[in-house]
């Protein structure tokens, strides 16, 4: 992209977005992974418990996100006759496999 092109702007607006929507989601998510509600406030470790959760949290999202820009990616390189959805999920079970 040249300077001055639309995509200098786009890109940086975009970026912005999606870490907005990253730190929407951490509390929903991190609801959701966690058992009980959480760790309680006077228990032992809590601080290092909520960041443990948190970090947890963060990589299901950054993941999310990485396969569905993986998966848009192919869906663009198969010039849209694939299924986004389709490639999303082949890119997710890819995370899960071990060497």
């Amino acid at each position: 992209m040249r300077d001055g092109d639309k995509g200098d702007v786009v890109v940086p607006a975009y970026v912005q977005k999606r870490l907005q929507w990253q730190a929407d989601l951490l509390p929903v998510i991190r609801e959701r992974m966690t058992t009980g509600g959480g760790a309680g406030a006077g228990h032992e470790g809590a601080a290092a418990e909520e960041a443990t959760a948190d970090h947890e949290a963060r990589t299901v999202i950054a993941v999310s996100f990485a396969c569905m820009d993986v998966a848009t990616a192919g869906l663009i390189a198969l010039d849209g006759a694939g299924d986004v959805m389709e490639l999303y999920d082949q890119a997710l079970a890819l995370t899960r496999t071990t060497p």
